[in-house]
């Protein structure tokens, strides 16, 4: 028989690494759930939700703010020397999700703000065409929300953007009541022209051939700004938690075990 040192280091660094492409797995099959990761001594145990494939898909994206002069997009990453910039500091404020449907995609509209009087009164479209054949506005909304589409018109700073809007949603007959107000949704429901399907309006948006926009009033001292949507989804909180959980999990296995220089002898 001859003894063979296998070191501990090497083998906790081999969980990890094993343990992380894991994690990374589950965020690609768009896990709904993951509750724990529990250490025992050097055992790990993962509790991880059953997925429903019957279940509606939701990507939420942010906004960002439109910059003036800033050809083709109309954004960037740097803060505005001109232009409207009342509402820089508050874009975090507002998101939309995009939820899968049987042959439709719904776009809802979220005013997360808290105690405050600002309101999303004007949303617009571009890129629409090629991706759906007809929508519905109104659909799941929640408060007192109401908005009608036109054909005419311009979407404020709309400019500055490099495609034309090719629908725009302004407030119904009763004016202000019925914008999104603070913890409202407004959403509106697209049919699907074939062949696309959900994940073609995902793409669409993060390659920047479909976009929307808001135009939002009364930020502090009367002021309005308008934002245009993001091109990358917003991380699941769910997945990240259970991302942060494994990954400081193993990382404290591999803290015990990394600076230690005793090896384990297996008999062969």
């Amino acid at each position: 028989m001859k003894l063979v040192s296998i070191s501990v280091d090497s083998l906790a660094t081999r969980l990890y690494v094993y343990y992380t492409l894991f994690i990374r797995f589950l965020i690609l099959m768009k896990i709904t759930s993951v509750f724990s990761a529990l250490l025992a001594g050097s055992g790990i145990a993962l509790a991880v939700s059953s997925i429903n494939p019957a279940a509606a898909i939701t990507t939420t994206f942010g906004f960002q703010n439109i910059i003036e002069g800033q050809p083709p997009n109309g954004i960037d990453g740097t803060v505005a020397t001109s232009g409207n910039t009342a509402g820089d500091a508050y874009v975090g404020n507002f998101d939309f999700d995009v939820v899968s449907g049987s042959g439709t995609v719904d776009f809802k509209f979220n005013n997360k703000f808290i105690n405050s009087s600002t309101k999303v009164d004007q949303i617009a479209f571009s890129g629409t065409s090629s991706l759906f054949s007809t929508y519905t506005p109104n659909v799941g909304n929640s408060g007192t929300v109401s908005f009608l589409p036109i054909t005419t018109g311009t979407f404020p700073q709309g400019n500055n953007i490099d495609q034309p809007w090719t629908i725009v949603f302004r407030l119904s007959a009763d004016g202000p009541t019925n914008a999104i107000d603070p913890n409202e949704t407004f959403g509106i429901r697209f049919t699907l022209a074939n062949p696309n399907t959900y994940q073609s309006v995902i793409e669409a948006i993060t390659v920047g051939t479909l976009k929307t926009a808001i135009r939002v009033q009364a930020f502090s001292g009367d002021g309005s700004d308008a934002f245009v949507n993001s091109s990358t989804p917003v991380p699941e909180p769910i997945t990240m938690l259970g991302l942060g959980v494994g990954t400081a999990g193993l990382g404290a296995l591999k803290r015990k075990y990394g600076n230690k220089e005793a090896k384990a002898k297996v008999v062969v």
